[in-house]
């Protein structure tokens, strides 16, 4: 489960959403940096930003079997940042790493910015 996000009013509604979403409610830092590049303009014409909400497993293929955006095809890039989350008291933060990473969309100036996190157990196995 994931959420895609094209366009500023699309960020504000879910920042106002951010509340009622129980236990799959957002990270404030992740919610800032997401902010952050809409507002830096940084998706281009057909790039959005995507939010995943359940953990992933195996990043790579997981992703790009999710995000699916035939017929375009993405690449990685290099860009791997680690998110850090002050509040631990949530069961979404709490023994899980937060990343963004950024993928290109071949033959377009667009970029997918990809917002998830990995339970630490399956990263250290």
């Amino acid at each position: 489960m994931f959420l895609k996000i094209y366009t500023k009013s699309q960020m504000v509604l879910l920042r106002k959403l951010n509340n009622f979403l129980g236990k799959y409610m957002i990270p404030e830092e992740v919610m800032r940096k997401a902010e952050r590049i809409l507002y830096d303009k940084a998706i281009g014409k057909y790039g959005f930003i995507a939010i995943f909400l359940k953990p992933i497993k195996n990043d790579v293929v997981e992703i790009l079997d999710i995000l699916d955006c035939y017929p375009r095809t993405m690449e990685f890039t290099d860009y791997l940042t680690r998110i850090e989350i002050k509040d631990t008291k949530s069961w979404i933060v709490r023994g899980n790493d937060w990343y963004i990473d950024k993928m290109t969309i071949k033959g377009e100036d667009s970029c997918v910015w990809v917002f998830y996190y990995m339970r630490l157990k399956d990263i250290y196995k």
